[in-house]
């Protein structure tokens, strides 16, 4: 699958943060974890699984530089948008199950 490589890798961590102030996260430090904390588990969570989102969704991120380099091209005219990268990546972080894995591929 064709890949669109970005430019310059967005680190994920920023991603994660710029997601969890958007208010379709619903995030709210009165009910979840403290901002840092949520960062660095879904950080940890998506940087396990780098290989995995590799073979198998063409999501490139470079577990060593904790950076987001390329995502799959689907259809030529479809490319990525920029302003919805963080959401994308924390709801990969946040509402996929990892832990059937084998069980769905």
């Amino acid at each position: 699958m064709r890949k669109f490589v970005l430019f310059k890798p967005l680190p994920v961590k920023e991603l994660l943060s710029l997601a969890l102030e958007h208010p379709d996260s619903h995030y709210n430090p009165n009910m979840h974890l403290p901002k840092m904390e949520m960062i660095n588990y879904y950080f940890t969570k998506l940087i396990s699984k780098a290989d995995m989102l590799l073979d198998y969704f063409s999501i490139e991120l470079n577990a060593d530089e904790g950076t987001l380099v390329a995502l799959p091209i689907v259809h030529e005219i479809l490319k990525p948008f920029p302003q919805e990268l963080p959401m994308f990546i924390l709801r990969m972080a946040s509402e996929i199950d990892y832990s059937n894995e084998a069980k769905c591929f």
